[in-house]
């Protein structure tokens, strides 16, 4: 198994600090993520981890979410040119670039293996 201690030097900085933020929750939880998976039948090891996959997951979200949705207005010019003259469009644009492009760029790829209908 993994331990903080076999991940490179600047992961061990920040899960260091993670690490500690988990065992303070243990000992004075709070009504968040971090205190819930501490009352959880997990090591601290394991809450820290999965404490960087949260973290990293937001950022990858938030740091690759614009250039994607720019990359896609300029493959699509028609909606380019939709988006450009109607800025009202910007909200909707943001929540069809999260659906459309993919995100991160490593882990399981998912797909629908068949149809599935929703709401009647």
């Amino acid at each position: 198994m993994a331990t903080i201690g076999s991940a490179p030097r600047v992961l061990r900085c920040g899960a260091g600090r993670l690490r500690r933020l988990v065992l303070s929750k243990r000992v004075a939880p709070a009504d968040d993520l971090l205190s819930y998976l501490t009352g959880c039948d997990l090591t601290d090891d394991e809450v820290t981890f999965m404490g960087i996959a949260l973290l990293v997951a937001g950022h990858e979200t938030t740091a690759n979410m614009p250039s994607l949705g720019v990359f896609t207005l300029l493959e699509l010019p028609g909606q380019l040119a939709r988006f450009l003259t109607d800025p009202s469009l910007a909200e909707h644009a943001v929540e069809k670039f999260m659906r459309h492009q993919t995100i991160i760029h490593a882990g399981p790829t998912r797909a629908a293996l068949e149809d599935v209908e929703l709401a009647g």
